[in-house]
């Protein structure tokens, strides 16, 4: 099942990514809209 991974300051939603299957730690994107540097952190 695919997930939203969500800005923590705005709420928008950033990027999908397979509940159980991702893994993400150190790789920042920037949000679209509020313009703020994020760091993806997904644990499976």
């Amino acid at each position: 099942m695919r997930k939203w991974y969500i800005c923590p300051h705005c709420g928008y939603k950033l990027l999908q990514y397979e509940d159980g299957k991702a893994e993400s730690k150190c790789t920042y994107i920037k949000c679209k809209r509020c313009k703020k540097e994020i760091e993806i952190k997904i644990a499976t």
